[in-house]
């Protein structure tokens, strides 16, 4: 398997997420948080397919890969601080572990 491939593979997780994300909003009309998420896998997409262009063709846009970057990790770093704590079920198998001990004491 081509090394091209196999990137290219690995940019359909965040495609699918990004496409299941619209599909939520389109089922329930509900811009937060399903709008929101697909905000956030799309701009993971634009700075992944920016970097691979610029590594197969050397294009010399490191600048925008960095500025895609450094937006999409804050972009996604703010969405942990603002959807998290509104989340209706636990946010992982050791909270629910926890929660599950309180209640049998």
């Amino acid at each position: 398997m081509c090394i091209r491939d196999s990137i290219i593979t690995s940019l359909l997780p965040f495609h699918w997420r990004f496409m299941q994300c619209l599909r939520k909003y389109y089922d329930t009309g509900d811009k937060f948080p399903h709008l929101v998420n697909a905000g956030k896998y799309m701009s993971t997409l634009v700075t992944m397919t920016i970097s691979l262009f610029n590594y197969w063709y050397a294009l010399g846009w490191e600048s925008y890969y960095v500025t895609c970057y450094l937006i999409a990790t804050i972009y996604s770093l703010s969405l942990i601080h603002i959807s998290e704590p509104t989340r209706r079920t636990p946010i992982s198998y050791a909270v629910f572990c926890l929660k599950k001990k309180k209640k049998k004491k």
